[in-house]
């Protein structure tokens, strides 16, 4: 199942500041500071920001659509454990969530990657 919000104004997941250009160089994925994060469509927060208990440890996926809205859904792999649940229920607070936090986390492992208002349109920097 896949939730899709009613705006259409979300650009793109990147990188907010330095900061990380030392993150990278303490996870060796970098050895000099030519470090650069491209922008991306994709990003993900872990279910205990959405409900502590119940959800933690399922990623939430969000992706920014071609058209502007920003999606979520669960993975494959938590498929089982989320047919128990009110699935709609829980990827729309995701959503909403989406919108208030400011800690994503890139599909690469990459860490802290945020939601920007830039120029009326939503930048995941």
């Amino acid at each position: 199942m896949r939730i899709y919000t009613t705006e259409d104004n979300y650009s793109h997941f990147g990188v907010k500041d330095e900061d990380q250009v030392v993150y990278a160089e303490a996870m060796g994925k970098i050895t000099d500071h030519t470090f650069k994060v491209e922008s991306r469509k994709q990003a993900k927060i872990n279910g205990y920001h959405v409900d502590e208990r119940l959800l933690d440890g399922i990623s939430f996926i969000f992706t920014v659509n071609d058209d502007g809205t920003l999606s979520v859904e669960t993975p494959k792999s938590a498929q089982d454990y989320m047919d128990g649940l009110n699935q709609e229920k829980w990827l729309k607070l995701a959503l909403g969530k989406a919108k208030k936090i400011d800690f994503f986390e890139g599909l690469d492992g990459l860490e802290d990657i945020n939601l920007i208002m830039t120029d009326g349109f939503y930048n995941f920097e």
